[in-house]
């Protein structure tokens, strides 16, 4: 796996959230993303590994995925308080 990959997941854990020690856990969010576009810059102008494209691709789709269902669940919540249906037609859980 490459450095910007470790990186990563090093800032993120390999399931996407943030690791369980609570001083790297707080240490995380700052030297994690840093090291990581550091990485980035010897990318730049050259081809992406395929391990790091692969695992971009894993996180963007996920983070699609995540997406929807905040915009779905905060839809459901304010027609729940407000009884207004959503303009798009959207289903209301």
């Amino acid at each position: 796996m490459t450095q910007v990959a470790e990186s990563i997941e090093l800032c993120w854990g390999a399931a996407g959230r943030m690791p369980g020690d609570a001083k790297r856990a707080a240490q995380a969010p700052v030297a994690g993303p840093t090291e990581a576009w550091e990485g980035l810059s010897d990318l730049v102008g050259g081809p992406i590994p395929v391990d790091l494209d692969r695992r971009i691709r894993e996180l963007l789709a996920e983070q699609l995925s995540c997406a929807i269902d905040w915009r779905d669940q905060v839809r459901s919540y304010f027609f729940r308080k407000s009884g207004v249906p959503d303009d798009t037609g959207r289903r209301i859980y």
